[in-house]
């Protein structure tokens, strides 16, 4: 009994020893992912925690939530691919099949350990981002809308965005298509993440996405939004009192929503400005433009595709540039709002790219194949 006990302790140190070294070695790996998201993470939640009034208990809020969130999809794919899994080599025991996936993909200790330090720092950092959305214009009023309205007439010569696509994108239909293809945006991003985060293969690639995710999230969506706080077309009635130079547009959406074409645009905006107006700090609310991060997403999607092939190139660089045609043409963005943001999703793709390159990540490395 005493012989079986210390073969247990044993074998228990083994593995706490070789799951302390694959953390090791994870965190080595990801230093500069982590090392971005503690910047991050370091500025953004002692300054809501200190300057917004519930703050702390939002970021709590947020990130709990996050986890989740991320856990939920994540469990989806693994019974997907398990099923998978068992059709292609014929088991019949599902439990076997999961446990085989599980063994062969994500339970050795390096793979886990490279899943956990890309998906937990990456909570912390969306947590301070969803917080800071809700403060904008709070903590820092929306001074830019008019300096963007006046930079736009100055690089357009005198016409607003969607004043010259109001042509080609302004019948009922095309305003209907561009709403849909706007909130495929989430559903989207969500399924290509989670398939990236589970990727063995490519896995400089896989870490080149994510980071740029996180600044995307980290720093054009808190210190970006925050130094250029500006609202949108769609609420500037609310700020300015009307007229405004958006108002033409604004009753055109007003009027395909009262005939038989539901927008979801209007109906989010709403909400948008009933949270902001009367102070509420619900995750996934707050009004912000500049920089716009679903134009920077989209585009990162698109930068993903051309990586992935020609094909993925094309389609995901047409759903961005439909994205960014939506933005303007659904009063959520003056365009170039959208243009700062693809601008600097390209920018921190690059330099994200560059610096995974230098690193040479060794727990990066793929899975051998499983016979």
């Amino acid at each position: 009994m005493t012989d079986y006990a210390t073969m247990q302790s044993e074998s228990s140190g083994k593995s706490w020893n070789i799951w302390a070294g694959e953390v090791g070695k994870a965190v080595f790996s990801h230093r500069h992912y982590l090392a971005l998201c503690l910047l991050c993470v370091a500025t953004v939640w002692p300054f809501l925690a200190l300057s917004a009034p519930g703050g702390a208990a939002l970021l709590s809020r947020n990130l709990a939530s996050l986890l989740l969130i991320m856990a939920m999809p994540l469990a989806v794919v693994l019974v997907l691919w398990t099923a998978i899994c068992a059709v292609q080599t014929g088991l019949s025991h599902p439990r076997e099949t999961l446990k085989r996936v599980l063994e062969a993909r994500y339970l050795q200790p390096g793979q886990a350990a490279n899943l956990l330090t890309v998906l937990v720092p990456l909570a912390f950092v969306l947590a301070g981002f969803t917080a800071t959305k809700v403060y904008v214009g709070h903590l820092q009023p929306f001074d830019l809308d008019r300096p963007i309205i006046d930079w736009t007439l100055r690089l357009t010569g005198g016409e607003l965005p969607w004043q010259f696509l109001m042509g080609p994108f302004g019948a009922p239909w095309a305003i209907k298509a561009l709403d849909g293809i706007y909130y495929l945006w989430f559903p989207l991003l969500a399924a290509t993440f989670v398939l990236q985060l589970l990727s063995v293969r490519r896995p400089h690639l896989r870490l080149q996405f994510i980071t740029t995710l996180a600044l995307n999230w980290g720093l054009l969506g808190t210190f970006g939004a925050l130094a250029l706080a500006s609202a949108g077309p769609a609420f500037l009635p609310e700020l300015w009192g009307t007229p405004t130079p958006f108002d033409g547009l604004l009753q055109h959406l007003h009027a395909i929503n009262g005939n038989e074409h539901s927008l979801m645009a209007l109906s989010v905006q709403s909400g948008l400005w009933s949270i902001f107006s009367l102070k509420g700090t619900i995750a996934g609310a707050g009004i912000s433009a500049m920089p716009s991060i679903h134009v920077a997403m989209a585009t990162t999607l698109a930068l993903l595709g051309w990586r992935l092939g020609r094909i993925w190139g094309i389609a995901l660089t047409a759903f961005a540039v439909a994205i960014f045609i939506g933005s303007i043409m659904l009063a959520f963005h003056y365009a170039l709002d959208g243009i700062v943001g693809a601008a600097a999703a390209i920018l921190i793709w690059t330099v994200s790219g560059w610096m995974i390159d230098r690193a040479h990540p060794r727990a990066l490395e793929p899975l051998p194949r499983q016979d």
